[in-house]
């Protein structure tokens, strides 16, 4: 089928087949059309004419699917014949994964690129290239707004995780001072910067980018906007990871007094900032103090919730920690118990909430 597309639609482009469907199997997701024809062109043109893409775009209709516009194999066994043709040995197939990272890098920064080129320059081992690309600040938003995760595993390949946290310091401060950059976005940037730091305790690093985005709110936004509580609360969890619980404490009542007047007394929202300040007051070993507002925290998430909801089992336990932690262990048993229930009933939901004393840090959406 190669050989016979290759013979009948090669004559006004050599090598047409072979290059479409060799970037399409180096490709992470596929190819837009409008991609391939820039990819394809001639030296003397803007892209490939459509007259020359045409037929062997309506020969290749079983062979290529369009999700969201983007074109890739309908069938694993046309992938195999790709790669067993077009792409046959590593050098090969590093060669059209480079030429397509060249090709992204020249993109402008879109959520399609950066999808696309980390993980073209991870694939052709290119350390010092994936590297630059990871500290572009405008790329660094669009991976992470897609997967934090994958961000930090590109890091871990160049082993810089532990060191990365200076080199995005000296990078967002070079980005920050262009003189077109508008507080709002910056403020943005560096909170995301921050959290990402701060969720690979990078602490030191985290902490000058959250309190330069709280200060850019505090004065823009006003002091009782929603995205200065959250970043009161960032901030404060911060604090109590590098045990300064004292700092952190008056940010916690802040951010709560906040969102209470934001939001109302029993909102779910409310629940959580209760958790963060009665975790820091159990740490502080002020139960007494500690001891209401877990059961306050129970009672909003209850009604918010329901019973069975991993967020209240969440404060059972904590509320359970507390009273074990006053030698209440008649009473902290069903609590446990009851956690434990909630537990192995929504197994598939309290795998994504912690229920022990913890924080939630917050991540704001898009300005």
């Amino acid at each position: 089928m190669l050989a016979r597309w290759r013979r009948d639609y090669e004559r006004d482009r050599p090598g047409l087949v072979g290059e479409a469907l060799g970037l399409v199997w180096a490709a992470r997701r596929g190819f837009t059309e409008n991609e391939l024809l820039r990819l394809l062109k001639p030296a003397d043109q803007p892209q490939l004419p459509l007259a020359v893409w045409t037929p062997l775009r309506a020969a290749l209709e079983d062979g290529l699917v369009d999700r969201a516009g983007i074109l890739n194999f309908a069938h694993d066994f046309l992938r195999a014949a790709v790669a067993t043709m077009f792409a046959p040995d590593q050098a090969k197939q590093r060669d059209l994964r480079l030429q397509l990272a060249g090709f992204f890098e020249a993109e402008p920064v879109t959520a399609r690129a950066c999808d696309e080129l980390p993980w073209l320059l991870w694939q052709t081992e290119s350390p010092a290239r994936l590297r630059a690309c990871l500290l572009d600040i405008d790329k660094f938003l669009e991976i992470h707004k897609r997967e934090q995760e994958e961000l930090m595993r590109y890091w871990v390949w160049l082993k810089e995780e532990r060191t990365m946290g200076k080199a995005y310091l000296a990078s967002f401060e070079n980005w920050s001072e262009n003189p077109g950059r508008e507080e709002t976005g910056i403020s943005f940037a560096a909170n995301e910067f921050a959290c990402f730091l701060d969720a690979a305790a990078l602490h030191a690093e985290a902490e000058p980018l959250m309190r330069r985005a709280l200060a850019i709110w505090d004065a823009s936004l006003g002091g009782d906007h929603p995205n200065v509580a959250s970043a009161l609360n960032n901030l404060a969890a911060l604090l109590k990871a590098t045990n300064r619980l004292a700092e952190a404490e008056p940010l916690y009542r802040r951010a709560l007094a906040m969102w209470e007047a934001s939001l109302g007394e029993s909102h779910p929202e409310v629940a959580t900032d209760i958790n963060n300040l009665a975790a820091l007051l159990h740490d502080t070993n002020r139960l007494a103090e500690a001891e209401p507002l877990m059961r306050r925290a129970l009672a909003i998430d209850e009604a918010s919730f329901g019973p069975d909801h991993p967020n209240v089992a969440r404060d059972l336990n904590n509320l359970a920690h507390i009273l074990h932690a006053t030698n209440r262990l008649a009473e902290a048993e069903p609590l446990y118990r009851r956690a434990l229930d909630i537990g192995r009933i929504t197994l598939h939901a309290a795998s994504r909430h912690s229920i022990h004393i913890t924080h939630h840090n917050q991540h704001l959406p898009l300005p």
